[in-house]
């Protein structure tokens, strides 16, 4: 499931993502996977499939989900707290190795729980 991210990732992407702005991140306890986003398309003249609606949500294990191609998964975020992404940045620079635990990779402080920014498909 996309994201959680890194602290170390969020920070390479403020800074290289112009399109980011000013992101939020947001510390969430329980993510639920709803179903996924697209269209339900149908036989097409010519073999072919063509667009039978209007793009839109379908839970999973709905019948028709044959018919449907999905282009987003699409997450319930419940249990969540904003955080300042900057202090996490800032924090997790300063953070020595031995603050992160033997797992994280050298520079990446990972960040306690998934981390969401605008525009990521976690609707």
């Amino acid at each position: 499931m996309k994201p959680p991210v890194c602290v170390g990732c969020a920070a390479v992407a403020v800074r290289h993502c112009p399109q980011l702005g000013d992101p939020v991140a947001v510390r969430v306890r329980k993510a639920r996977v709803r179903g996924v986003y697209g269209g339900f398309h149908a036989p097409g003249r010519g073999g072919g499939l063509a667009a039978a609606s209007d793009d839109g949500v379908l839970p999973y294990r709905h019948p028709h989900a044959a018919w449907f191609l999905a282009s987003q998964l699409v997450v319930e975020l419940r249990r969540c707290t904003v955080v300042d992404l900057a202090a996490e940045i800032g924090g997790a620079a300063g953070a020595g190795a031995e603050a992160r635990g033997p797992a994280a990779a050298p520079g990446r402080a990972p960040v306690p729980g998934p981390a969401a920014t605008p525009g990521a498909s976690a609707a």
